[in-house]
């Protein structure tokens, strides 16, 4: 695994904490391994082939609630202000790679089809006017979104399309 090092590049990534859906099942992003294959925005399952970590500090983060996120999923997660998040803002319709700071509360986080697949419950609450229904996915909407100063170690994984989801969303990543 590497360290941050550079702190001229923004870091984008997930708290260690938070859930990271693999091809075997959902595990905290501290636990994930290189080879491990994660769901990408893409519906599919990518190899990770690089982890990078900020290492446990004292930090800025964006803590984002998503509500019809439940487990294994939290309903919260906690992201480096850098992390681009696949959404929609506002009244917008094109679903793009969005920062998190940029976001607010009702603006819609993207989640694959195979997320909505692996929580029956999910699925079942994701009826209704609360998303907005994509051809591989859906979009729900965000309760909160606050900046924050945590304790925490941030990870990141590389795979080959350059995403992954987490805590219930779906982060874009370029290495």
């Amino acid at each position: 695994m590497r360290m941050v090092k550079n702190k001229t590049t923004p870091f984008m990534g997930v708290s260690g904490d938070c859930g990271v859906v693999t091809q075997n099942g959902l595990r905290k992003a501290s636990d994930v391994r290189v080879g491990d294959k994660i769901l990408t925005s893409e519906n599919t399952y990518d190899r990770v082939s690089s982890i990078i970590s900020t290492g446990e500090k004292k930090q800025s983060v964006i803590k984002m609630t998503v509500p019809l996120i439940e487990e294994p999923f939290s309903s919260f997660v906690y992201m480096s202000k850098n992390t681009n998040i696949v959404g929609i803002l506002g009244q917008k319709s094109r679903i793009e790679d969005i920062s998190a700071v940029d976001f607010t509360k009702n603006d819609f986080v993207y989640l694959p089809s195979e997320v909505t697949q692996r929580s029956p419950t999910l699925h079942h609450k994701l009826r209704g006017d609360s998303i907005i229904q994509t051809d591989n996915g859906v979009c729900v909407p965000i309760s909160g979104v606050i900046q924050t100063m945590k304790t925490v170690n941030l990870f990141s994984f590389e795979t080959e399309s350059n995403s992954f989801v987490a805590g219930g969303v779906t982060v874009s990543t370029d290495f």
